[in-house]
């Protein structure tokens, strides 16, 4: 849970909120400034039927500005993006605005710290990039759950372990972990149930 100050909670909830954005690639950072516009769909197809304790996929569409060409070089495939969040609060005061018995009151207030909360919206993975004539690049993004869609079908010829086990699985869905290594992940599966799927 995230810790904030009721100034924070007041611009959070204002109807005329606006937001600032930032992508950290695995080695780069952008900022808002190079950030046309972030489109972001976490739709349930028709055909899924919402289930206790199962998750949906989001997809994520990122338009840059590139009118320096700052992005020509950047390889974004293979890249993670991570897309933050941050409320932007316009409204400071200043003296000119107080009455002068209250600067004391407002000087002693930690406005550098009100805008500083940048909230993850998830982790995402390149599908499509598209540059523009416009000078702008499109990018198409697709988080992690989304390739857990597929069912997962065991080919492994038993005995083998829970680590081959979830090794074929995160071959299958073509998704990285940080996970190397688990708890019982020398366990030997000596038969696989019917219709295992994951």
């Amino acid at each position: 849970m995230y810790i904030v100050n009721p100034y924070y909670l007041e611009a959070l909830y204002k109807e005329d909120r606006r937001t600032r954005a930032r992508i950290k690639l695995n080695d780069i950072t952008i900022n808002n400034e190079n950030i046309k516009s972030i489109k972001y769909d976490l739709s349930i197809n028709d055909s899924e039927k919402f289930k206790i304790g199962g998750t949906y996929g989001a997809t994520a569409t990122v338009t840059l500005l590139n009118y320096e060409n700052e992005f020509d070089n950047v390889k974004f495939e293979n890249k993670e993006f991570n897309i933050e969040l941050c409320v932007t609060i316009d409204d400071l005061y200043t003296v000119g605005q107080l009455n002068t018995e209250l600067v004391k009151i407002l000087n002693a207030l930690k406005i550098k710290h009100l805008s500083s909360l940048w909230i993850p919206q998830g982790t995402f993975y390149v599908t499509d990039i598209k540059k523009n004539e416009n000078k702008t690049i499109t990018i198409k993004l697709i988080d992690k759950t989304k390739y857990l869609e597929d069912e997962y079908k065991c080919n492994l010829v038993t005995p083998f372990t829970l680590k081959q086990l979830y090794d074929d699985v995160h071959k299958q869905a073509q998704i990285i972990s940080d996970t190397k290594n688990f708890y019982n992940q020398d366990k030997t599966i000596d038969k696989v149930p019917e219709r295992l799927h994951i």
